[in-house]
């Protein structure tokens, strides 16, 4: 159970459940205010970028989440250094005849649907299987939770829109429909997230403009956050030679003896 990766010799579980990952979380989704976000800008220290399903290859993230079949994201994905999860059960899908578990730093997540939403915050071992509430974001957040989130910013998260996505992707009127559906489903778990996730030390951040998700969660301009996150990193000290380090520990060594 929990996420699983081929080693060429089969597959083994990972054990990468924490209590707390020690840097703060941007998550990236499709919505079509991720357009106007520069991927540089979230290229800094103490901050870990997740892309959710499309938002790559817009965004190259540090974690890529996507549970929706493999055909339906961009092909280059699988061929990305960075980490890949996908559902559990597509060990066997293929892109362009190779097996996607083949390629490099893909795992694959254990699903179930859980007994009540409150399982998220309790399946933390290193052998869980996430809530499956039949989207990526609900697995996103479990997982994150999981790896020790405690500061999770979603950018991109636009609920709706004039546009469909950030890209030039029109939707037919059924899968808009569908889409909105699964937007007012968000919206509910996500200001159910943010509720219960306080009592658990987890904050839920928005950083998108006009989403419907500003009216119960925190918003902060993409710009403050991450110059939030930054503020907690030492500045950058001058790079010593090996040398001048050691003669500087023989020094504090000698002073040490020259006490005892």
């Amino acid at each position: 159970m929990a996420l699983w990766y081929e080693t060429g010799n089969g597959m083994v579980k990972t054990k990468l459940a924490r209590c707390h990952i020690g840097i703060d979380v941007y998550v990236c989704c499709p919505g079509p205010s991720l357009a106007e976000i520069n991927n540089a800008d979230l290229m800094i220290p103490n901050v870990m970028t997740v892309a959710v399903n499309t938002a790559y290859p817009y965004i190259r993230p540090d974690v890529w989440i996507g549970m929706d079949e493999p055909e339906c994201y961009n092909k280059t994905l699988w061929w990305q250094p960075f980490m890949k999860i996908c559902r559990g059960g597509y060990q066997a899908r293929k892109c362009d005849d190779r097996l996607i578990s083949s390629f490099p730093n893909v795992h694959f997540a254990d699903c179930a649907e859980p007994k009540n939403r409150a399982e998220l915050f309790e399946l933390r071992a290193h052998d869980v299987r996430f809530v499956w509430h039949k989207n990526t974001m609900a697995i996103c957040l479990h997982v994150l939770v999981w790896l020790g989130a405690k500061k999770i910013h979603l950018i991109g998260c636009d609920m709706g829109g004039d546009k469909d996505y950030y890209d030039d992707r029109v939707l037919s009127d059924e899968q808009r429909k569908y889409n909105r559906r699964l937007y007012s489903h968000l919206c509910d778990y996500l200001r159910w997230f943010a509720e219960e996730g306080s009592a658990h030390g987890i904050e839920l951040i928005s950083c998108t403009p006009d989403s419907p998700i500003n009216e119960y969660l925190m918003h902060y301009d993409l710009k403050d956050a991450l110059a939030i996150s930054l503020s907690s990193v030492p500045d950058p000290a001058k790079i010593k030679h090996v040398l001048d380090v050691r003669k500087q520990k023989d020094k504090e060594a000698e002073c040490e003896n020259r006490k005892n």
